[in-house]
């Protein structure tokens, strides 16, 4: 249709869909077809009732600069059209929504001195008990944006529970402030640390529209909200205690996102910060990976 009424091959390639308009009491209207281009401009095409004659008078309630054709047939690109539908409304092709709420859910672990801990240490962790959850809201700041790719810097809140569970029988406890670990007469089916913490990741995305491909990086910081250790003992004890154990207060670090627009995200951050203050806790510098939803 956008051929046969004279549309050039190119902004042919820009449209995106072609809807009815309707009238003031919600029906459609026949005789009157809308195109919407990627960068929000319209093409109004109107088919009438062909005539005997190629005299064709223009209606006074249209624009002046609409063009006619000699089987009633008009593109009208006014955007400012009163019988036009609100092309504000309609989104024109970003790749990233202005605000969005997601959920992230993965595995902690940490390092030591760069490498790995040792299982001999206390503080070793079982990974897989080792979860991390956290609720996301985030804004997303368009800032350059084409036919192919969006580029957008995407910030907000978000609440993180960091769970560290540990092997075996060892468990962590409140000593004035600092971090002890012990090892626990009694058989420990679970033990673990908990930190919940208020982060504010920052990201520069870049989304491929073609193959609906995106990606991410940037940085976080976050504060300690609370902490508290646990212990649930195979005979059905359990103790639970608060306390900072040592923990930084302040922690930051690097945060890196991939994936497709409308599937869940792989992410990977890892802090700068170590987990303990100096002296009151091993230095280890922890590490996530996971999924957004």
């Amino acid at each position: 249709l956008l051929t046969e009424m004279g549309v050039d091959s190119t902004e042919r390639k820009k449209t995106i869909f072609v809807i009815e308009s309707q009238d003031k009491n919600g029906k459609s209207s026949k005789d009157t077809l809308v195109a919407v281009s990627r960068d929000g401009k319209k093409i109004k095409i109107v088919i009438g009732e062909p005539k005997k004659d190629h005299t064709t008078q223009k209606d006074t309630s249209r624009h002046a600069d609409s063009r006619v054709y000699d089987n009633q047939k008009e593109i009208d690109q006014n955007t400012e059209d009163s019988e036009s539908i609100k092309i504000d409304q309609i989104k024109n092709g970003r790749y990233f929504s202005k605000t969005d709420f997601g959920v992230y859910v993965g595995l902690n672990n940490y390092t030591a001195n760069g490498g790995s801990v040792p299982s001999s240490e206390l503080y070793h962790l079982r990974v897989l008990g080792s979860r991390f959850f956290a609720l996301s809201w985030k804004k997303n700041v368009t800032i350059s944006k084409n036919d192919k790719t969006d580029l957008a810097i995407g910030w907000g809140p978000e609440l993180a529970w960091n769970n560290y569970m540990f092997d075996g029988n060892d468990y962590i406890e409140d000593n004035n402030g600092k971090a002890r670990f012990l090892t626990s007469q009694q058989a420990i089916e679970k033990s673990k640390l908990t930190v919940l913490n208020a982060n504010l990741p920052v990201m520069l995305q870049i989304g491929f529209k073609e193959s609906k491909f995106h990606f991410g990086a940037g940085a976080y910081i976050g504060y300690k909200l609370n902490s508290h250790a646990k212990q649930k003992y195979e005979n059905g004890v359990k103790n639970k205690g608060n306390g900072s154990f040592g923990l930084e207060e302040l922690q930051y670090g690097w945060i890196a996102e991939m994936g497709r627009k409308g599937r869940s995200t792989l992410f990977i951050r890892r802090n700068f910060t170590p987990l303990f203050q100096d002296k009151l806790g091993p230095d280890v510098t922890p590490w996530t990976i996971g999924f957004r939803f």
